[in-house]
């Protein structure tokens, strides 16, 4: 049985960044990495082009396919919180989100949740819409990034600036865009290009 897990840090992920009707695939897997428990859409997902029914062992065919495609053998514990990882299953895109568990346990071996999401087509000609608001070049690497669904500690961190001249290249956005928040900064860009 699985002792009580807590999640240790999670940041929330713009909602436009994924398809509108995408169901979102779950794997929890034990610090092994095996996969403990998943639904059906992850295996629709990491089976692709193979048919489910076909596979025996379903539990280790994830678990491996996990490990070598999407995280190319790394550790799974000493990698950092909450990464992400894009990966293509036939002709669509998927972000993959890794997120370790705790065991409320002291000594206990980690656990993670695997989150698969498909990722909405990029936005192609993000140009048309920088110009359009009168983004200044800071201005659209930030939103870029924002858009590439990284949290403003890590923008600030890419582009070496502190956190607060990000949040407030993101106010100045906000206000050139007519958007109050983070998420409606990525709606008005994708709708202005949809």
């Amino acid at each position: 049985m699985l002792a009580p897990v807590r999640v240790q840090a999670m940041r929330s992920i713009p909602a436009n960044m994924f398809s509108a009707n995408a169901r979102v695939g779950f794997v929890l897997m034990d610090s092994s990495p095996n996969a403990v428990a998943f639904n059906a859409e992850a295996v629709r997902i990491l089976t692709y082009p193979e048919e489910p029914e076909s596979i025996t062992r379903m539990s280790l065919f994830l678990a491996r396919k996990i490990r070598c495609q999407l995280f190319k053998g790394k550790d799974l514990s000493s990698m950092p919180i909450a990464p992400s990882t894009e990966f293509v299953s036939g002709r669509r895109n998927y972000v993959c989100r890794l997120i370790m568990l705790r065991s409320s346990e002291n000594g206990s071996p980690p656990q993670f949740a695997l989150l698969l999401q498909r990722r909405a087509s990029r936005v192609s000609d993000l140009a048309d819409v920088f110009s359009q608001f009168k983004l200044t070049r800071r201005e659209r690497e930030v939103v870029t990034l924002l858009f590439d669904g990284l949290t403003s500690k890590e923008i600030a961190a890419r582009l070496n600036i502190s956190g607060n001249t990000v949040k407030s290249h993101l106010r100045l956005v906000m206000t050139k865009l007519g958007a109050s928040t983070r998420a409606g900064i990525l709606g008005k860009i994708a709708g202005d290009t949809g």
